[in-house]
């Protein structure tokens, strides 16, 4: 009985003395020091519920993980230090988070994705910017697993998906007092948003024989490196995309880190950037139509995130036995023998 009291009194002891690791973070400790973390919200599209700071010793490298709120952005750090800090919203869908440890190497990134798993995680969902939403296309089977133009699109290694908004502003350096007794300054951020809006118009001849549109774009950034907004070279990396048909137009739009201007460690490496459009054929065939807009790309700063458009573009797909008007709706999931076009 005895022994049973003491495991009693140990449990109670721990319930009162723990706490859920973001509390710990967030609480006041004795040699800690006070101050806000002023976040200026006006260049951001939306109010995050929560952003995250991560405060990097300068002396040790030991990172502190704290939270901030509009109602409350009150921290606490060990004084007596200089930090870095890298603040950023975490309440992405689709982003996720690598190195969180080391200030230089702390990034965003998106993972491989096949398009089965595409489909499962983006159908239907609203992408940032818009009201434009994923076609609610079927994604029970795919074919063989393929990430999308993996056979049609030059040289392509690897699919990703596309990131929502990204709010992210650093700080290089800030001293925290080393006694309380002392004015302590507030630290100030202005996060902005990190990706990018893409829109291809292309114009279609023979629209009434499609019936579902998708594509892929290739020459972005898989991940971003936080503390400096710096976009992470890889090579043949596709991001995937559904396209919604607007009368004789395919319109289609994707989010990404932006595009990759060359391999910083070998400067003679520069990213191409193809655009290809599948089309789901109304007799169950696929048709593709590849083009090579590295040199026809132009951007219009609409926003922090800014648009590039490819509005110059045009398809001509083949007469087939069928068309919409005849009743037959191709089933996505039967995207069969491929027709390809040269690139243009």
């Amino acid at each position: 009985m005895k022994l049973y009291g003491y495991i009693l009194l140990f449990a109670a002891a721990a319930l009162l003395s723990g706490c859920r690791k973001k509390l710990c973070y967030e609480e006041s400790h004795p040699h800690q020091i006070s101050f806000r973390v002023i976040v200026d919200y006006s260049r951001m599209d939306y109010t995050p519920e929560e952003m995250q700071v991560d405060f990097y010793s300068i002396e040790t490298g030991q990172r502190f993980v704290r939270f901030v709120t509009p109602t409350n952005d009150h921290v606490h750090l060990p004084g007596g230090q200089s930090y870095r800090a890298v603040i950023s919203n975490h309440d992405s869908e689709y982003i996720e988070f690598s190195n969180g440890d080391l200030y230089e190497q702390y990034n965003a990134l998106l993972p491989d994705l096949t398009r089965t798993r595409y489909n499962g995680i983006y159908s239907g969902r609203s992408l940032p910017y818009s009201q434009y939403t994923q076609s609610q296309a079927s994604h029970e089977v795919d074919v063989q697993e393929e990430q999308t133009y993996s056979n049609s699109m030059p040289n392509i290694t690897r699919s990703i998906g596309q990131p929502d908004l990204l709010f992210v502003d650093h700080v290089a350096s800030f001293a925290v007092v080393s006694d309380a007794s002392q004015p302590q300054p507030d630290m100030h951020v202005a996060p902005i948003n990190t990706t990018k809006l893409y829109k291809a118009r292309v114009k279609i001849v023979g629209m009434q024989y499609v019936s579902r549109i998708r594509g892929t774009f290739t020459g972005v950034a898989p991940a971003l490196y936080l503390h400096n907004q710096q976009r992470v070279f890889a090579n043949n990396v596709g991001v995937m995309f559904d396209c919604s048909k607007d009368g004789s137009y395919a319109d289609c739009r994707f989010t990404a880190f932006g595009l990759i201007q060359g391999n910083p460690q070998d400067p003679a490496i520069h990213a191409v950037n193809y655009l290809a459009i599948e089309f789901l054929l109304v007799d169950g065939t696929i048709y593709t139509a590849t083009f090579d807009v590295t040199n026809r790309l132009t951007e219009e700063i609409c926003c922090e995130g800014g648009s590039i458009f490819m509005d110059d573009l045009e398809v001509n797909i083949p007469e087939t036995h069928t068309d919409q008007s005849g009743g037959f709706e191709a089933n996505v999931d039967e995207w069969g023998p491929e027709i390809e076009v040269p690139l243009q």
